[in-house]
């Protein structure tokens, strides 16, 4: 028989149950026993949020007899004095070797029905304390039925319950409590609002139930959730009104192939049951944090400890005072202490810190890629070339992660195109899920509301994400009452919310002279086909181009009002990039412009990139005074300060020095490039 105690730790009690010496049963408590005494360690815990989903956890034991050896509940904070992540202790009377089954229930105000329920079949340990992890996990939630006998829900599917307990690991508090103690020491949770404020809600491939994974992420900091609807389960974000909780809720998985997330190749592959739950919004993914594991938890009062930041920032140097460009004791020409990169710090140091968070290398937008086909009779020799050409596009590697939908619109007045007929879907799809494109008996499409709507469903994608609309069409007509102007100003209205227009215009016999209201200034040069002799590659190569040149250069823009954004090339030196008012605006120079929570570079700068440029953004150097080179407080053998930016914005063509030099002002930012300052306004 297994032997049981409670006991509490400090002011709050840790361990849900911990099942310790009873003397009655004639097993010594003392530390000096003689006979070694193996332990089964259970750690509980959950990605649900309490006490809104969950606030006890009921805990059964039984024998290998079948008979209760336990059977209680704990009330969990802020509901009761139990914390969550928690650890329950069986400990036997004597060496071990007992077969116990264990049954852990996550209950609402003790509701007889369970939120969640996690059973495992074990044999304790003869000589030491082993592990045995019982998460209960939202994807094993309000099940349609329960599992069979033996066997129990692992991340939403059925699974045998009974473990290998040779395989178990060796029990340390950091594998339960975030890397340091029970009490919180040290300990490191993931603080969901803040790691995934700022990402972009993507449909995952119902396929093999995958997203994309971001190109460049590192490993260690990469972070996906399950994004539920408001008022539901999970730990939910204000909404556009900043009402605390009143957004989508976010169930964050852990890194961990059986439990929740695992990257295969270019892609993080999601439990199966994740991609059913018919009440899933999308997923989320984050790369500005550490990444969860099973020993992470939740960040929340539950914990029974405050927050702890990221333990992996970088190194913290000196102490420095709050002026720019300090090292030590804040001299103005830094040499800094140890470990990091110019930055701001203010007094005690953190330098290490600051240093990770400016400057960043900024991180790709998630990629959108809208196809709007015109099957208007003109478009009909060219239609099966344009699907073939719609699948070989869709299944190329340099094409896979992105989100992929397609509208099919017909020459009638006022359709009706507010959904697609393929929904954004993750590339590769398969040939069987492009439709066959129909032809109509009218020569021309008219394109105002076909347009409009078009626009609208990808002006609704969330922000952060790049935009891609490509449109197939012969030309306008104009028998609707439709206007050029119409089109012009569709145009420009997608253009100045960051879409990226990319017309393909096919001649066709009833059409030889093409009129088009799809171009607007800004916009790129059109694609001009004939639809009796189009080819395939040719129309591929034109895809693989809009794809190239947009989706690689847009990226997710910083949380600060004012930053600057620096160039670094494939082959060339690091470049200072001027922002522009606007895509039409871009011309052939070197810049940048701003979207919804977006920057994107323009077509010269983004061929300077290259295909393994990066882009990086700095919030620190945005004052009169630019933080030194590699230098500030916590910086290695630093440098002298930079010249001081002039305290009014200088006139266009003025004398400066030094070059590159980038200062922001009120109305828009100038650099100094050839020793005369070249001056952007702010849109």
């Amino acid at each position: 028989m297994l032997l049981y105690s409670k006991t509490r730790r400090g002011t709050r009690k840790r361990s849900l149950l911990l099942l310790g010496c009873v003397l009655a049963f004639g097993a010594s408590c003392s530390s000096d026993e003689t006979k070694p005494r193996g332990q089964l360690m259970l750690a509980i815990t959950t990605d649900l949020s309490i006490d809104k989903d969950m606030n006890q956890v009921h805990v059964e034991v039984t024998d290998e007899n079948g008979l209760v050896v336990d059977s209680s509940d704990r009330d969990i904070i802020p509901t009761g004095e139990d914390a969550l992540p928690g650890t329950l202790a069986l400990i036997p009377p004597n060496a071990g070797g007992q077969i116990v089954h264990i049954v852990v229930t996550a209950k609402k105000n003790g509701k007889l029905v369970p939120r969640v329920v996690r059973e495992a079949i074990a044999k304790v340990p003869t000589d030491r304390i082993a592990m045995l992890r019982m998460p209960l996990h939202y994807l094993c939630s309000d099940l349609p039925k329960d599992c069979d006998k033996d066997f129990t829900c692992k991340a939403g599917n059925c699974r045998p319950s009974e473990v290998d307990a040779d395989s178990l690991p060796e029990y340390s508090e950091a594998s339960v409590f975030g890397g340091g103690d029970s009490h919180g020491k040290g300990s490191y949770c993931l603080d969901a609002q803040a790691c995934f404020e700022r990402t972009a809600v993507l449909s995952p491939n119902l396929t093999d139930c995958s997203v994309p994974l971001p190109k460049g992420a590192d490993p260690a900091k990469l972070n996906v959730a399950l994004v539920l609807p408001p008022m539901t389960d999970g730990h939910c974000i204000p909404d556009d009104s900043g009402t605390a909780q009143a957004g989508n809720c976010l169930v964050p998985l852990d890194d961990d192939a059986e439990e929740g997330f695992a990257i295969s190749g270019n892609k993080i592959k999601l439990p199966p049951a994740a991609c059913e739950r018919p009440s899933l919004v999308g997923i989320s993914v984050s790369t500005s944090c550490r990444t969860k594991d099973l020993s992470v938890p939740i960040c929340g009062p539950w914990t029974g400890w405050a927050a702890q930041p990221d333990p992996d920032p970088g190194s913290a140097g000196a102490a420095g005072s709050n002026e720019l460009s300090s090292g030590g004791s804040g001299a103005t020409t830094s040499t800094g202490g140890t470990g990091g990169v110019s930055s701001v710090v203010g007094e005690g140091g953190e330098a290490g810190e600051a240093a990770a968070n400016c400057p960043v290398t900024a991180e790709l937008a998630p990629a959108f890629y809208y196809v709007l086909v015109d099957t208007s009779a003109d478009m009909a020799p060219a239609l099966a070339t344009i699907r073939q050409a719609l699948v070989q596009f869709s299944n190329e590697p340099a094409s896979a992660g992105i989100q992929f939908g397609l509208q099919v619109a017909a020459p009638v007045c006022q359709g009706n195109y507010s959904t697609p007929v393929l929904g954004f879907k993750a590339l590769p799809l398969s040939a069987d899920q492009f439709p066959n494109f129909q032809t109509s008996a009218q020569p021309r499409l008219q394109l105002d509301s076909a347009m409009v709507q078009t626009v609208d469903t990808l002006q609704a994608v969330p922000s952060p994400a790049s935009r891609t609309l490509v449109v197939f069409t012969s030309a306008v007509d104009q028998g609707c009452g439709s206007l050029v102007d119409i089109m012009h100003q569709a145009v420009s209205d997608a253009l100045g919310s960051g879409v990226s227009m990319r017309p393909v215009l096919v001649a066709g016999t009833n059409n030889p002279t093409l009129q088009s209201g799809l171009v607007v200034q800004g916009s790129p040069q059109t694609v001009t086909v004939q639809a009796a002799t189009i080819q395939l590659q040719n129309v591929v190569n034109s895809l693989n181009t809009f794809r190239d040149v947009l989706g690689p250069c847009t990226f997710i823009a910083p949380d600060d009002a004012k930053y600057f954004v620096t160039l670094n090339p494939d082959t060339s030196q690091q470049t200072n990039v001027p922002l522009v008012a606007s895509a039409a605006n871009c011309g052939t120079a070197i810049g940048y412009y701003k979207g919804d929570r977006t920057i994107t570079l323009c077509p010269s700068a983004c061929s300077a990139k290259g295909s393994t440029g990066t882009v990086v953004t700095d919030a620190c150097a945005t004052t009169a005074a630019m933080s030194a080179a590699n230098g500030g407080a916590g910086g290695t053998g630093g440098s002298a300060g930079m010249a001081a930016c002039p305290a009014d914005k200088p006139t266009a063509g003025a004398p400066c020095s030094p070059e590159s030099l980038t200062c922001n002002f009120t109305d828009g930012p100038c650099q100094c490039q050839k020793s005369q300052w070249f001056c952007v306004p702010t849109p």
